[in-house]
């Protein structure tokens, strides 16, 4: 079973050289590149891993269990100081498909694979063939190199050194797969685009009204556009994975490129000017903050107003479906015709600003945030209507909200104290829930928990003074304070335990707790970096060992029991 396994990887390994499609002579344009860092960076990786796994010794598992499975050959013949790489290139026609890896001595790297049971020969011409079940595989070494194909023609006019063609991301990354869409054969952009539209054409259902597929194919429609643009517009795509013991953190790359001078490409642009009016969420006990700043393209807009337009009229036929009177029917267009209003403004501004913070604290619990909006006076006047008409209803609402509570900084607070009655809500955010709406002319704010006006006013304080050093998108997630509140709410005894085991892990081991993600700008492109740090990262590989060993152990009553990690 053990030969059987090992074969099948290392088939594995050379269907991915070869097997993705038939191989030709003439490569003029790459489409897929995929770089591999080499044998020695995935043992210091792996070294790393076993080292947050608590078990030092797995990198000597590993070479041990290599060695069993090639009979004491272990990887003679490969040099594992050096990159490998896959190349797929296309000639408008065809995509040719070469492999390569590094190698001191072909022919004894391919005794290793007699040793595994599969079927290597020489050929004349120093071209080997690998029998497979299916589609053969030819290896032929030149210099240090050697170079996989589906055919020995395939082989024939290979480069001297194949590592040019990566492009550096041996050097960047472990792992990395670049994709270039500039180089799709125009006539393969076709049937795609093709392909998409297709599946988004809709036919109008029986008993349908006309307006109603109309709306539902305008949709469709505006949908397609993304993709369209990509194809047209996109230059490459790349993502690219590190794991370093160095940075404490693993991290994953995916970049974008526009074809430069497209409209894409100056979208990507305006992100470098991109800042912030709302960076003051990033408060030091933020369980999450997230911070964001761009422009909305014309097709942006132009989608979400569609989309706006058909929540306009599906509203108005609920409405209609409520048994309204005739003035309560006419109130309730008029509140929801001027918030959309609002919406469809801010919209057309074209500016995407704002921020978000969660304090997780279980004696403190407050969430924060604020936006840039059109006409913020218009909001207000539509909030007030609708408190108004609230009140006729809810009297008791009068004392709860005050309207215009106070001004700060310009921005109007209207707020509304709401009594709880649950003795754990008002552990966390004290005997009223304060709720705060922040509105000025360009700016809406929202606050809610405890000391919500207090906290609104620091974000509001804070967010004065520009962070030169921030990206247009930043998203950070802290896994502690998320562990401990869930310790302290949870009603399920094994949930809590879980919890507090995973919080008091995450303190021992240092923090290095949080998942940060960021989008910024490249040369006519840009980058979103996913950054998990150590002590998270620790935490998600023990527990995929565990539940890839069957989950965790069971407690009394054959529930989950907690593991410690």
């Amino acid at each position: 079973m053990r030969k059987v396994v090992s074969s099948t990887c290392v088939i594995a390994l050379l269907l991915v050289a070869a097997g993705l499609c038939r191989a030709q002579e003439t490569q003029t344009k790459p489409l897929v590149t995929v770089s591999f860092s080499g044998y020695d960076n995935l043992m210091t990786d792996a070294g790393y891993v076993g080292k947050l796994l608590g078990k030092p010794d797995m990198v000597k598992g590993m070479e041990g269990m290599l060695e069993a499975m090639t009979q004491g050959k272990g990887l003679a013949g490969l040099d594992k100081s050096r990159p490998w790489g896959v190349v797929a290139s296309t000639d408008g026609e065809a995509f040719p498909v070469t492999g390569f890896l590094p190698v001191t001595d072909l022919k004894e790297l391919m005794g290793v694979l007699a040793g595994l049971d599969v079927q290597a020969k020489e050929g004349e011409d120093g071209v080997w063939k690998i029998s497979l079940p299916g589609p053969s595989v030819f290896i032929k070494q030149k210099g240090e190199w050697a170079f996989v194909g589906q055919s020995a023609e395939a082989l024939a006019n290979v480069p001297e050194d194949p590592t040019t063609a990566l492009g550096g991301l041996d050097e960047k990354y472990d792992l990395a797969a670049k994709a270039s869409v500039k180089n799709i054969p125009p006539v393969f952009r076709q049937m795609a685009l093709a392909q998409i539209q297709l599946g988004m054409n809709i036919e109008q259902m029986p008993g349908e009204p006309d307006e109603q597929f109309a709306a539902r194919k305008k949709l469709a429609e505006q949908a397609v556009k993304p993709f369209t643009t990509m194809l047209d517009e996109w230059a490459e795509i790349l993502v690219g994975i590190n794991v370093d013991e160095s940075t404490q953190a693993a991290t994953l790359d995916v970049e974008v490129t526009a074809v430069e001078g497209t409209n894409t490409a100056k979208q990507f642009a305006q992100m470098a000017d991109a800042k912030s009016s709302f960076t003051g969420v990033n408060l030091p006990d933020a369980a999450v903050v997230a911070n964001w700043a761009g422009a909305l393209t014309d097709d942006d807009v132009a989608q979400l107003k569609t989309y706006l337009e058909t929540f306009r009229e599906n509203t108005a036929k609920e409405l209609k479906k409520q048994n309204l009177s005739e003035e309560q029917l006419k109130l309730a267009g008029k509140i929801i015709t001027d918030l959309l209003d609002v919406v469809e403004k801010s919209i057309e501004m074209k500016k995407s600003d704002g921020g978000f913070a969660l304090v997780l604290d279980p004696k403190a619990v407050t969430a924060v945030g604020g936006t840039v909006i059109a006409d913020g006076a218009k909001l207000e006047s539509t909030l007030k209507l609708l408190v108004a008409e609230m009140k006729k209803d809810a009297p008791e609402l009068g004392e709860m909200l005050k309207l215009d509570a106070e001004t700060y900084e310009g921005i109007r607070f209207h707020v509304l104290n709401v009594p709880l009655a649950d003795p754990k809500l008002e552990a966390m955010v004290g005997k009223t829930a304060e709720v705060v709406v922040g509105i000025g002319d360009d700016k809406l704010y929202l606050a809610a928990g405890r000391d919500a006006t207090a906290t609104l006013k620091k974000v509001m304080d804070d967010s004065k003074a520009a962070d030169d050093d921030m990206p247009p998108v930043k998203v950070t997630i802290v896994a502690t304070p998320i562990a401990k509140f869930v310790a302290e709410v949870a009603e399920e005894l094994q949930v809590k335990m879980m919890a507090q085991m995973v919080a008091g892990t995450l303190q021992a081991g240092g923090g290095m707790d949080r998942v940060v993600i960021t989008s910024e700008p490249i040369p006519n492109g840009a980058r979103t970096r996913i950054v998990i740090e150590e002590g998270l990262l620790k935490m998600i590989l023990a527990a995929a060992q565990m539940f890839g060993a069957g989950g965790p152990p069971t407690g009394p009553g054959g529930g989950a029991a907690p593991t410690p990690f």
